[in-house]
């Protein structure tokens, strides 16, 4: 029997959940429900999409190139083959939609528009994560800051600020990954 473990940092589950025996179960059934519903979501050249997608998940840094894809493991298709899939995939947006839904914390995609400001709506977006997570019971006074981990091209001092109110961190994934210092609180 294969495991998918793929995206399992992609999802909130803690550690010690995660290698609890039940519970860990729990959490790689559920992990394993998602991926199918995921895969169902895709259309045509599905297999190409779905591997493009654990491709973009386990890179251990950012992505330059779509072709940089092929050449992870969990891409067995050539650099042909990556830009076949985004240039004529498909998604079915309303059924991803309701699959992240369904699953504990969803944070949807927003597009932007000429006018919109990225910052203030990555904020937005973060703001309602980290409240939904207060709400639900995993944050409480005490604990660490939630840390968010962005990539590279985010304004993270201006980030810091518009969700000062927050206990919230945020820090660049480069810098996360290499262990040095994050950006302070303000």
């Amino acid at each position: 029997m294969v495991e998918a473990v793929a995206v399992a940092f992609s999802m909130a589950w803690p550690q010690e959940a995660v290698e609890d025996g039940q519970v860990g179960e729990q959490a790689r059934g559920l992990l394993a429900a998602f991926r199918g519903e995921l895969y169902r979501c895709l259309g045509k050249r599905r297999d190409a999409l779905f591997e493009l997608a654990d491709a973009v998940l386990c890179k251990q840094d950012r992505v330059h190139m779509l072709a940089e894809l092929s050449l992870e493991q969990e891409c067995r298709r050539g650099h042909g083959a990556v830009y076949d899939a985004v240039n004529a995939g498909q998604v079915h947006i309303a059924r991803l939609r309701r699959a992240l839904a369904a699953l504990p914390l969803p944070l949807d995609a927003v597009r932007l528009g000429p006018a919109d400001d990225a910052t203030a709506v990555t904020a937005a977006q973060i703001r309602q994560v980290a409240e939904r997570i207060i709400a639900a019971g995993h944050w409480r006074d005490g604990d660490p800051d939630i840390l968010v981990v962005l990539d590279a091209g985010y304004d993270l001092t201006r980030l810091a600020w518009l969700l000062r109110d927050l206990p919230v961190e945020v820090a660049d994934a480069h810098v996360v990954a290499l262990g040095e210092e994050r950006l302070p609180r303000s």
